[in-house]
């Protein structure tokens, strides 16, 4: 492979990841913006929102945590 078709396979590669992080970020931001009822809600609701995100987070990490682990066959 010569080194102008690898260096055009590396950024392709570099490009695409650099949309999936594009994706993800704009997807939290759409589900958090749904989260709110005006553009200037109460701080009340603003930090149930932040909780509860953070609820939903560590319940998914907890859960993906437990799936990566073995168990030793006895």
């Amino acid at each position: 492979m010569d080194i102008f078709r690898l260096i055009f396979v590396l950024r392709i590669r570099f490009l695409v990841k650099e949309l999936q992080m594009q994706n993800a970020c704009e997807s939290f931001h759409a589900k958090f913006n749904k989260s709110f009822s005006s553009p200037y809600s109460n701080i009340f609701v603003f930090i149930d929102v932040l909780t509860q995100l953070q609820i939903d987070t560590y319940i998914l990490m907890q859960n993906t945590d437990t799936k990566h682990q073995t168990h030793p066959t006895q």
